[in-house]
């Protein structure tokens, strides 16, 4: 009886030192394998942002910066010809449950390092960066073939992929028909079914790229 008492603090100091053995190990072993996993990530990232630079500037060697000296969110990327200028820059915004990071290139007239004005015309929109609900708010960078159900029974192969729908809305748009937060926040840009909150924060985010980034870069006076 007297020995009883004794015995119940050692039984719970012997559980703590095994869960806390337990809890060193899996994060050592989360630790490790996070190391490991790191450069693939890394370089996953490098060619998602690669792949979104190519869609918004066309398939390029490079892709020269205005500024050498710009961190990396606030590069603005540049392509020129005959046809004119292009200016490209990430901009970002909260979604629903991530953050949604898009690459947006807009057209300046030809010339020397044009500026692009105050309501400049969106030639593309990429994705580079998005986690939302599967099936609703990724669909803001869902890549249809050019294939119908049939054609894919009958075994025929899937014709080019082409950028997706949502994206493809804010193509030939201007700076001024994506609203404003506060009055009107969708702009004249349709929002996808059943993602209003997701469509509003790639709004933003295309908004972002133009008015801090672009703008800001090209319409500085010499």
């Amino acid at each position: 009886m007297s020995s009883e008492p004794a015995t119940k603090p050692s039984r719970v100091y012997g559980a703590v030192i095994v869960l806390t053995c337990i809890c060193l190990c899996s994060g050592l072993g989360l630790s490790v394998m996070h190391a490991r996993l790191k450069d693939a990530i890394d370089e996953k990232k490098i060619e998602a942002f690669n792949a979104s630079l190519a869609a918004v500037l066309g398939e390029q060697e490079t892709y020269p910066v205005l500024d050498d000296k710009a961190s990396d969110g606030e590069r603005v990327f540049f392509v020129s010809g005959e046809d004119g200028w292009l200016y490209a820059a990430e901009g970002a915004a909260e979604g629903y449950q991530s953050t949604i990071r898009v690459l947006v290139s807009v057209r300046a007239p030809a010339g020397e390092r044009p500026p692009v004005g105050d309501n400049p015309e969106i030639h593309a929109v990429a994705v580079v960066e998005s986690a939302e609900t599967p099936g609703l708010g990724e669909n803001i960078k869902l890549v249809e073939k050019e294939i119908s159900v049939w054609a894919k029974l009958a075994g025929k192969p899937e014709g080019e992929a082409r950028p997706p729908k949502f994206l493809e809305r804010f193509t030939g748009k201007h700076l001024a028909d994506l609203g404003d937060e506060e009055e009107n926040p969708l702009g004249n840009i349709d929002a996808l079914t059943g993602a209003t909150m997701t469509s509003k924060a790639a709004i933003r985010a295309v908004r972002d790229a133009i008015r801090n980034k672009i703008m800001r870069a090209t319409n500085k006076p010499e």
